[in-house]
């Protein structure tokens, strides 16, 4: 059923009020059948139902879900989302978009960033850099391979002067 280019879904509701004229609405909502009304920007209390590889399944309290993708679990890099989240975890989530037929867009790291859950991976120190004497070594070993490239470039370079000459003078 179609209503001013709005779809009615069976599982969901569309609520709009009109301003006057020409089918613009100054309010609109998408809730679930319980009535309870999503915002888009507005953070709410969820639980992880799903992990994957991409991201977090997040069913909000009135029933309605959506997807925490993996850049938007913490403010910096997350490698896996079991580092942060788990299946039945509680967590604030905020509505950053609609994908329409009750799904959304969230972030957790609008929300409030997660931290590492501890004993994973991600929950140790980061790791140190690289010491100075690995750095020295890598620098020495570099140049011991440009001064051979360059004596090597060199070499033939001779080689082809002297082939265009036409032999050695």
């Amino acid at each position: 059923m179609q209503w001013r280019g709005l779809t009615l879904r069976n599982r969901n509701h569309y609520n709009a009020r009109r301003t006057g004229g020409f089918g613009r609405f100054n309010e609109l909502s998408v809730g679930d059948a319980s009535g309870m009304a999503v915002e888009i920007g507005a953070i709410y209390d969820g639980t992880v139902v799903k992990i994957l590889k991409y991201g977090a399944i997040v069913r909000l309290e009135d029933g309605a879900s959506g997807l925490v993708h993996i850049s938007e679990i913490a403010d910096r890099f997350v490698h896996d989302v079991g580092d942060y989240l788990r299946e039945g975890d509680a967590v604030k989530v905020k509505v950053t978009g609609d994908k329409g037929g009750g799904r959304f867009e969230m972030s957790a790291k609008q929300a409030g960033a997660l931290e590492p859950i501890e004993g994973t991976p991600s929950a140790h120190a980061s790791r140190p850099r690289a010491s100075r004497t690995i750095s020295a070594e890598f620098d020495d070993r570099l140049a011991t391979f440009m001064k051979s490239s360059n004596q090597r470039l060199g070499e033939i370079r001779r080689g082809r002067e002297v082939r265009r000459r036409g032999g050695r003078k």
